[in-house]
């Protein structure tokens, strides 16, 4: 019998105590929000459903408006670092490696749209550590999106958030791209792998986050005709219900454990919402909301792999046509 190397034995246990972890987390968050959801159980059973049909359509346009404009943002954040690369195709590659964060370890929709960016180009790792860079700026942008709801939760003056805010915003520091590169140096000398060179300054991660906060406001606006759709909102709440979207949003990217924020974005949504519109409600749009994203994730990703098998064909298509008419010119 062959002994098991020590270091092997570490990792191997390594992954097998996170694999408990986000088992055990997931199951904790859906046992919680199922006990919340059982104490209501009255009322949910007696919620008289009433559907607005155009602002259900709203949802839907405004989803899929959302869903195409984060795959733009991304493309122009590519832009923006100097690559060369074909913009409705990187889009895609974002809209169709969405569908990584339903797979459990939070990297997938990373990795996938690092690869897809790979392949119009540029280097593996340059391209790995845009897509990082990138869902860095998204998570932060998230957080400075939810800080105004914080006061609901906690019962703080409203002159609280504008102190909050500044946090996440010194915390733009650690995304300077000299500071990137001189914390990722050390593990890539250890993997021997060259060294990380970001063709960025550090206005252009300041561009970033505003692009990537510019990608809450559409969200928002799909999140809140939603809820129209469902309950009686004031147009005043409309800014509040976008902030509260990017709070659970952000949450469920934060939740390392839950693939896709399973169950943690739908609890603070109901968190949030319960004062507003009624617990009943709440557990009604925030698990219909869930389905609702789902669908239109898997739709839009749908409509990028299509995009992109077709975009392949037109690109093996057109040097063979350029051969093609270059000989019958000799």
């Amino acid at each position: 019998m062959t002994e098991k190397d020590p270091e092997q034995a570490g990792r191997t246990g390594g992954s097998k105590a996170w694999i408990v972890f986000k088992i055990c987390g997931t199951g904790a968050v859906l046992v919680l929000l199922g006990r919340h959801i059982w104490s209501t159980w009255r009322g949910l059973a007696e919620y008289q459903w009433s559907v607005a049909p155009l602002m259900l359509c709203a949802a839907f346009v405004l989803r899929v408006l959302a869903m195409s404009y984060s795959g733009i943002v991304w493309a122009l954040q590519v832009r923006r670092a100097d690559i060369t690369a074909s913009t409705t195709r990187v889009a895609a590659g974002a809209l169709l490696s969405r569908l990584g964060k339903y797979i459990p370890g939070k990297v997938w929709a990373v990795m996938g749209r690092g690869y897809f960016l790979s392949q119009e180009g540029p280097a593996v790792s340059s391209a790995m550590s845009l897509s990082a860079l990138s869902q860095a700026v998204v998570v932060m942008s998230g957080l400075l999106w939810a800080i105004p709801v914080i006061p609901l939760v906690t019962g703080m003056p409203p002159w609280m958030p504008a102190v909050l805010a500044t946090i996440p915003l010194l915390g733009l520091g650690v995304l300077h791209p000299s500071v990137l590169e001189w914390a990722s140096a050390p593990v890539l000398r250890l993997l021997k792998r060259p060294p990380l060179r970001l063709n960025l300054s550090f206005a252009d991660v300041i561009y970033w986050l505003l692009l990537a906060m510019t990608r809450k406001i559409p969200g928002g606006l799909a999140f809140c005709a939603f809820v129209a759709a469902l309950v009686d909102i004031s147009w005043f709440q409309v800014p509040l219900l976008i902030c509260i979207a990017a709070a659970a949003g952000v949450s469920g990217l934060l939740a390392v454990f839950a693939p896709g924020g399973l169950g943690i974005r739908e609890g603070v949504l109901i968190l949030l919402l319960s004062d507003i519109i009624g617990p009943e409600s709440a557990i009604v749009v925030a698990l219909g909301w869930r389905l609702w994203t789902a669908s239109v994730e898997l739709l839009c990703a749908g409509g990028a792999w299509a995009w992109l098998q077709w975009s392949d064909i037109s690109l093996d298509e057109a040097p063979a046509e350029a051969q093609g008419s270059s000989a019958s010119v000799k």
